[in-house]
């Protein structure tokens, strides 16, 4: 299976959504749509994080979750490491 890796990194602050938010959609679902599958790998420090993890989230459940997969990247464990485990298909903290 190839596998296509795909990482969106952004600001801490948006302030304009709703364009971002309608292309990214388009933007997700297209690699979905075009690939065997997809890595999302993301941060989670800012508002374009979160955003992003939203979306490809929505996209998931149109789709189906067979052809991509949503990771979290994290510098270190944080506390509350429990509801990530749950958001996301899996969690990368480099040693």
């Amino acid at each position: 299976m190839r596998i296509y890796r795909a990482t969106f990194i952004g600001h801490r602050e948006i302030h304009t959504t709703r364009e971002l938010d309608e292309r990214l959609e388009s933007d997700i679902e297209e690699l979905i749509r075009h690939n065997e599958f997809v890595e999302f790998y993301i941060g989670r420090n800012g508002d374009f994080d979160i955003l992003v993890a939203s979306i490809i989230k929505r996209v998931q459940r149109r789709l189906g979750k067979e052809k991509s997969a949503l990771t979290l990247v994290l510098p270190y464990e944080v506390k509350d490491i429990e509801y990530y485990k749950k958001y996301y298909d899996d969690i990368i903290i480099p040693i």
